[in-house]
């Protein structure tokens, strides 16, 4: 191309590498999930900051996860929230899949939710 042509490279590869065994693992799970309806998974993918984490997923299952109706939300915690307990984590997972839904570009997703939440806790819940 022109850039290499002029002496510039573009070193920096967009795509991951050596990650291909916690792709499997990622991946499975996923398989479980579309071969058991009903079954629910939540799979949590830790590392330090800036790690590449998200781009992990991004890349290994994203776009899978959007064609089947699957979301996708990354949560960022720092150690305060974590040592706080289970509750500040389920509250984040709770924050991220409210917005997911109401930030979705379709409203058979809010209708979607409030049928499976009224048949789960009643309309009294």
């Amino acid at each position: 191309n022109q850039d290499a042509l002029n002496g510039r490279l573009d070193l920096i590869s967009k795509m991951l590498h050596g990650r291909e065994n916690e792709q499997v693992v990622l991946l499975d799970a996923y398989q479980r999930v579309i071969e058991n309806a009903g079954v629910c998974e939540v799979v949590v993918v830790s590392g330090f900051s800036g790690a590449g984490k998200t781009t992990f997923v991004e890349q290994s299952i994203h776009q899978r996860l959007l064609r089947k109706g699957g979301l996708f939300m990354p949560i960022k915690f720092d150690m305060h929230q974590l040592e706080c307990g289970a509750l500040s984590i389920i509250l984040a997972v709770l924050k991220a899949f409210c917005k997911n839904i109401i930030g979705s570009e379709e409203n058979k997703n809010l209708n979607y939710l409030k049928n499976n939440l009224e048949e789960a806790i009643g309309t009294e819940g």
